[in-house]
Parts: structure tokens; C-alpha cells; sequence
């Protein structure tokens, strides 16, 4: 395992690190663990989701099972009407 060394942290949020670990019975060294273990997973997790093709991913995930589910195409998403004056959804 390697040693991390961050300098230059304000007193106060060393503090407050103390007070957390304190809190959760640990060391503030633990605590510092802990806390980027949960910003690392929800990370790796956010960037997962945002490449990821969840239709694909279901369907695999169904096929795994042997779910029968619907086919491709069985309910079609119902075509735009030009003239609706909503803008278009954007998912970015």
C-alpha cells in the first residue's frame, strides 16, 4: 500500500475531521480512509452509470435470467409533435 501526504489543510477542517472520526470511533486517519473510499465508489459509480446503455444493460440482465420481456419495438415511444413548443429533453 502506498502513504498519501496532503499538506497545507486549515485547521478548522482538521478539526472537524477529529470530531467526525471521533463520532464514528475511529482515527482521524480511518476516517480520512473512509471518506475517500465513499467519494472514490460514488465516483466509479457516477461515471459507470453515465457511460452505460441501460437499455442494453436490461435486456442482457433479462436475458441472464430467462425473463421474457418485451421485444424490441413491442411499445413504441410515440412520435413528436412538431409543433409542441416544449423544448427537446437533454440528458448531459
Amino acid at each position: 500500500m502506498a502513504t498519501l501526504t496532503i499538506r497545507k489543510i486549515p485547521d478548522e477542517q482538521i478539526q472537524q475531521l477529529k470530531e467526525v472520526a471521533e463520532k464514528n470511533n475511529r482515527s482521524m486517519e480511518s476516517q480520512v480512509r473512509s471518506i475517500l473510499e465513499e467519494w472514490l465508489a460514488g465516483t466509479v459509480a457516477h461515471e459507470m452509470t453515465r457511460k452505460t446503455n441501460f437499455y442494453d444493460e436490461i435486456r442482457e440482465f433479462m436475458e441472464k435470467i430467462d425473463f421474457d420481456g418485451l421485444e424490441e419495438g413491442e411499445i413504441p415511444a410515440p412520435e413528436r409533435d412538431p409543433d409542441d413548443s416544449r423544448p427537446p429533453v437533454t440528458f448531459e
